[in-house]
């Protein structure tokens, strides 16, 4: 009898050890997105799965009122260990003690700060350092006969657009006639006389105070030339910039193969991310060892391969355009 009870214990953990080895292997991986309303981190996330053969899965979060935690703890409660985002560098700044905290990996799709670049080894990003950026927008100005600029920076994402601000002043030949800080765009005091006397203006904020920014600025003078960067980028920059987009040249981190047409940092970094995260199912490398050494690996992009520095950062050129008007 005891003989018997103790086959029939055998075959019960042997029957629980299979199913579970069977249910692993067909178990679909699932991946976190933390994306904000608006971004197009998100769409391009979900282009890349349509496009995929992986089976990845993805559950995604809205960062709501700042309060990343309380994300991390949806996606950690549903067993996530790697998550695309987030957006900004004051997020991710937030985020990365929370990735140690919570076990878990994070690729963000642009950011670019050098406070939060290599400063985890859970972290990598589809974007370059800020002072890299600085500098080639500095050189770019200076190329184009700018010898005075005025700075219109956001207050939201002061990381990054502080940083950016003093960076470019720093490396910039010419002169920087004043920073103007946007809480409010649409009430915000323009400097008349500084923007008059500028040949140009560096628009670093959000995209609906680019655009609104921008806009004002046109119905005053039309002789300023304008740089927005990467983080201007969205539907709000054309939906507030309306006509005079086109009049500004963005300046962003891609990748040689893409067009002008396709430059949104956000899409193509939430597309290149997926495409890492699916490198890493496929190839069976694990998180701790892609994230610890990511300069070792390389994956299909968007339109060309994905390679990282050894901080995480991406290796990519920063290239200048001038979008086009909605309807052109």
């Amino acid at each position: 009898m005891l003989r018997k009870n103790l086959l029939i214990i055998l075959l019960v953990i042997f029957s629980a050890i299979s199913f579970y080895f069977i249910y692993t292997s067909f178990k679909q991986p699932v991946i976190g997105v933390l994306h904000e309303i608006g971004s197009e981190t998100l769409q391009g996330v979900e282009d890349a799965k349509k496009d995929s053969q992986s089976g990845i899965e993805i559950m995604t979060q809205t960062i709501q009122n700042g309060n990343i935690e309380e994300a991390i703890e949806k996606f950690a409660d549903k067993g996530i260990n790697i998550i695309i985002g987030p957006k900004t560098s004051t997020q991710a700044s937030s985020l990365i003690p929370l990735l140690e905290k919570y076990d878990m990996y994070a690729i963000a799709s642009a950011v670019t700060s050098p406070f939060v670049i290599g400063r985890s080894s859970r972290f990598c990003t589809l974007g370059i350092s800020d002072e890299l950026i600085a500098k080639a927008f500095a050189e770019e100005a200076a190329k184009d006969g700018i010898k005075k600029m005025l700075i219109f920076k956001g207050t939201v994402n002061k990381l990054y657009n502080d940083y950016f601000a003093e960076k470019f002043t720093e490396k910039f030949i010419g002169k920087v006639l004043d920073v103007i800080a946007v809480d409010d765009p649409f009430n915000v005091e323009i400097p008349l006389e500084k923007a008059v006397e500028a040949d140009a203006a560096l628009l670093i904020m959000n995209p609906k105070k680019t655009g609104v920014i921008l806009k004002r600025l046109e119905k005053h003078m039309t002789a300023l030339k304008y740089y927005a960067v990467d983080y201007s980028m969205g539907t709000d920059f054309y939906e507030f910039g309306g006509q005079y987009v086109s009049k500004v040249k963005v300046g962003m981190a891609v990748s040689s193969g893409i067009s002008a047409e396709e430059m949104d940092p956000n899409y193509i970094g939430g597309y290149e991310a997926f495409k890492v995260v699916e490198g890493l199912y496929e190839e069976n490398i694990q998180p701790e060892d892609f994230f610890s050494s990511p300069e070792k690996y390389s994956f299909e992009g968007y339109a060309d391969l994905i390679s990282f520095k050894e901080d995480g950062s991406a290796n990519k050129i920063i290239r200048f355009f001038n979008p086009k008007s909605v309807g052109d």
